[in-house]
């Protein structure tokens, strides 16, 4: 009955939703006119004691043989994610009649019986062949998930709002071993799963492209990449601009990609206002879910289908504009190490007015522009009383604000305000290769 349902599932519309199974022909049987009992079609636990034979759903060899067992009615099943029973209860077009099925590469088979009108619910299982995608091989390397608004006539004619301009890109991080991407799926943010769709499986380096919105996206980037989109969010499910989480796992439940992101600090601040990709720092080699291991893309919109990613210059120690700064450091400043006059605007020392913990001080700010591609290196700001003894703890980070030029701005202020600094105070930025 409805109120013993009820009692044990928590819920309050029970009764309702027996009359709709009942209605619905899913296995339900009436036990008196008013509609008040009810039990399961004898048929329903037949199905519940079939099983998938020969091999259990999972990772298997290559040409796997898959059965069907189980009495009282006719098992029809698909093997492209769909449902065997078409809508308003008919016999999909997809669907095949029980026998033993062959699996020659990764297959998703959805199962139900069926007994004159009566369906069953449906059994899924996912029988993946080899390499399969896992933590190890795929990485979730972009987001995009706070684009900037339709602007263009062709993106005003494609989309009504920013978020049809979202993306997320995957790519496969082994260097030999193509990977198949049957079942891997979303369990937390957007909705989508890669079975069925335009592209399930990745060779060594591809990237895999998963859009809000195809007719969006091509208006915004145009059709040099539309071979690598894999298919839309579903469900009009969306990124969402504040932070949210995103959960990828493959057909086995492994989790692939775990993370929350957010719009600020300790996450980096413009991708989350100004139209910028959220990006993962290859060389940093940290836990993705790490703020400390995401940045900024180099230019607004991101990078669909491809790296903004910097090499490292070929001789780090080099100087051959004669300014003093070696190569390595113009790389991560952003300047020219052929010209020695541009590094001279690249950092410099001054002291604000700000709001520390609610209260008003004046503190140093030490700002320098920083390359944003450039992932390879990495600077910390350095301080000190004399030129002989430097402290790492002296300044902290403060603000960074994109230049729209594939470098950004960044600010650290003194810990102390500048009224209780040290009379003389030194600071430098140390650069050095990522470890």
């Amino acid at each position: 009955t409805g109120p013993l349902c009820d009692v044990v599932t928590g819920r309050t519309d029970s009764a309702a939703r027996l009359r709709a199974l009942y209605q619905d022909n899913m296995f339900m049987a009436a036990l008196d006119e008013e509609g008040t009992w009810y039990r399961y079609h004898r048929l329903f636990a037949e199905v519940l004691r079939s099983i998938l034979t020969h091999e259990s759903p999972g990772l298997v060899p290559a040409n796997t043989g898959v059965g069907f067992t189980g009495g009282g009615g006719t098992v029809y099943f698909t093997t492209n994610g769909t449902d065997p029973r078409a809508p308003g209860g008919g016999l999909s077009p997809a669907a095949s009649t029980a026998a033993p099925v062959n699996i020659p590469a990764s297959t998703v088979i959805t199962a139900r019986a069926r007994n004159g009108a009566n369906w069953s619910g449906p059994i899924r299982g996912s029988f993946l062949v080899g390499p399969i995608a896992d933590a190890s091989n795929l990485l979730l390397g972009e987001i995009q998930y706070a684009p900037l608004p339709p602007q263009s006539p062709a993106e005003l004619a494609a989309a009504a709002g920013a978020n049809a301009f979202e993306f997320l890109e995957l790519v496969n991080t082994s260097a030999t071993e193509t990977i198949d991407l049957t079942d891997v799926h979303f369990e937390a943010g957007i909705e989508f799963t890669f079975t069925g769709s335009a592209i399930t499986s990745l060779a060594p380096g591809e990237r895999v492209l998963v859009v809000s919105s195809r007719a969006a996206f091509e208006a915004r980037y145009g059709l040099v990449f539309s071979s690598r989109i894999a298919g839309e969010f579903a469900n009009a499910s969306r990124l969402d601009n504040a932070g949210e989480r995103l959960l990828l796992v493959n057909g086995l439940g492994a989790t692939i990609a775990d993370l929350t992101y957010g719009d600020a600090a300790p996450w980096p601040f413009d991708p989350g206002f100004s139209g910028y990709s959220l990006v993962y720092v290859p060389a940093a080699g940290g836990n993705p879910a790490l703020p400390e291991n995401w940045r900024s893309s180099s230019l607004p919109g991101g990078n669909p289908n491809a790296s903004d990613h910097l090499p490292l210059p070929a001789d780090p120690a080099a100087d051959d504009d004669l300014d003093g700064l070696p190569a390595l450091a113009e790389h991560f400043l952003g300047t020219s190490d052929g010209d020695g006059a541009d590094a001279d605007a690249a950092f410099g020392l001054t002291t604000g007015d700000l709001v520390v913990n609610g209260v008003p001080e004046t503190h140093y700010l030490f700002q320098f522009r920083h390359r944003l591609g450039a992932d390879g290196a990495v600077g910390s700001v350095e301080s000190g009383g004399s030129l002989l003894l430097w402290d790492i703890d002296g300044f902290t980070p403060h603000a960074q604000s994109n230049n729209g030029d594939g470098t950004a701005t960044v600010t650290y202020r003194s810990v102390l305000p500048a009224a209780l600094s040290p009379e003389r105070i030194f600071v430098r930025l140390r650069i050095g290769i990522r470890p």
